[in-house]
């Protein structure tokens, strides 16, 4: 939540508490639909149920409209049924169907039965929630190719169209198949007598409503476009994807990333219950134990050599605080890397399964022998240095560089090589 708006919280949870429930609604309509949404969320139970028994249907679609998919699980149960079918007949379409989505089957048929604008939000649900069918709005204009400028700038006089970007009007066949875009300023600018035909642009970048929504995203910032049409198997067009909601997905994918990296769900959530936050993290903690287990039976191995120098002890933390950074370092540049979609494509006549990651199989042996390499002289030497003279250092670090060639035992120090190399052992 916004510092500006924490003020107006405090003032409307007070409201609530106090039973004037009308008055805490004016301060909360008074915001931004967005800020509205924080306020909402915001609120235990029983204030949320006051607040929204306060609040007119079509200015709750707008805060509706605001909501994260979380916020609106917990929001959803001080709303009957009912008022929720009111809610959503003023909610967009793409909107009404995201809310619907996280819902159970039952109580979608039961909203569905009880709104009044459901053939709008119906044929959205068919796709998935994460396809470009998905988040897609089906509110378009669209012109056929035989208008003129002037009988285009009548037409949208006379219906004055709910499109969800009104800067790109859409060229159709009889059959609803997408021809060109026609951009409003060119329109404005034309001659009164221009066809449709002559102003459109064919050269057309669209997307089909399987298309995964982070696919949607990375096409929309590669050509630098504020909405992309959507289009079925048929090119038929069934609406458009814009810039805004798929600002949304950027930060839900951006998330689930992040989250993926240490074994999370895009799901968790701070205020998420206890128990269903054990069961989902639970068996990557148990994983990471077993790992730390191999670890622990490889020191074991060198049980003699800690037992006759005990010094090397000290180094224990480092090598695996050193391990765990550039581990994470390789791991975060390999995650960013595939949520980019930066990876090298495929070569050609390559096979399919593997080949995509061909050039990071070659190029992570060479990154990880450095980073696994260099700190192995850096904390050696040093090490040396302080336990057993700088000779011992200079030894150390040049017999880790070249241990395979070098004698079995020290001449300076009398340290004896063990195989394999580059583990030394006191005289």
């Amino acid at each position: 939540m916004r510092d500006a708006i924490r003020s107006t919280f405090w003032e409307v949870a007070a409201r609530l508490d106090a039973g004037d429930a009308a008055t805490a609604a004016d301060y909360v309509l008074g915001l931004h639909p967005a800020d509205q949404a924080d306020v909402l969320a915001e609120l235990d139970e029983r204030e949320r149920e006051l607040l929204l028994n306060a609040v007119a249907p079509d200015r709750l679609a707008s805060i509706f409209q605001h909501l994260e998919p979380a916020e609106l699980r917990s929001v959803r149960p001080q709303l009957d049924l009912e008022d929720l079918a009111d809610v959503l007949d003023e909610a967009d379409a793409d909107a009404a169907a995201d809310i619907l989505h996280s819902l159970e089957a039952d109580e979608v048929a039961t909203v569905l039965d009880a709104m009044e604008e459901s053939a709008a939000v119906t044929p959205l649900l068919a796709h998935d929630d994460e396809s470009a069918g998905g988040i897609m709005s089906p509110y378009v204009v669209t012109l056929r190719s035989s208008m003129t400028t002037s009988n285009v700038l009548d037409y949208l006089r006379a219906v004055q169209p709910r499109a969800a970007e009104p800067y790109y009007l859409y060229v159709v066949d009889a059959e609803n198949r997408l021809q060109g875009v026609v951009g409003l300023r060119d329109l404005v600018i034309s001659r009164p007598d221009t066809t449709m035909d002559e102003l459109m642009n064919r050269e057309l970048i669209t997307t089909t409503t399987a298309t995964d929504q982070e696919e949607v995203l990375r096409t929309l910032r590669h050509y630098s476009l504020r909405v992309i049409p959507v289009v079925d198997e048929a090119s038929r067009l069934v609406g458009v994807t814009t810039a805004d909601d798929l600002l949304d997905v950027a930060e839900q994918e951006a998330t689930e990333d992040m989250f993926r990296m240490v074994g999370m769900e895009g799901t968790e959530s701070m205020r998420g219950p206890v128990a269903g936050s054990v069961r989902r993290r639970l068996p990557w903690l148990l994983f990471n134990l077993s790992t730390v287990f191999v670890a622990a039976a490889v020191v074991a191995i060198f049980e003699d050599t800690l037992d006759r120098v005990a010094a090397l002890t000290v180094f224990l933390p480092v090598v695996v605080a050193i391990s765990a950074n550039s581990g994470g370092q390789t791991l975060t540049l390999v995650v960013r890397a595939m949520a980019l979609g930066s990876l090298p494509p495929r070569e050609p006549g390559a096979r399919q399964s593997g080949a995509k990651w061909h050039w990071e199989w070659c190029r992570g042996p060479s990154w990880d022998s450095w980073w696994g390499w260099w700190p192995g002289p850096g904390r050696t030497a040093p090490g040396s240095a302080w336990r057993w003279g700088w000779r011992c250092s200079a030894i150390s670090l040049w017999r880790h560089s070249s241990a395979c060639s070098c004698p079995r035992r020290c001449a300076w120090c009398g340290w004896t090589r063990r195989w394999p190399a580059p583990f030394w052992s006191p005289p």
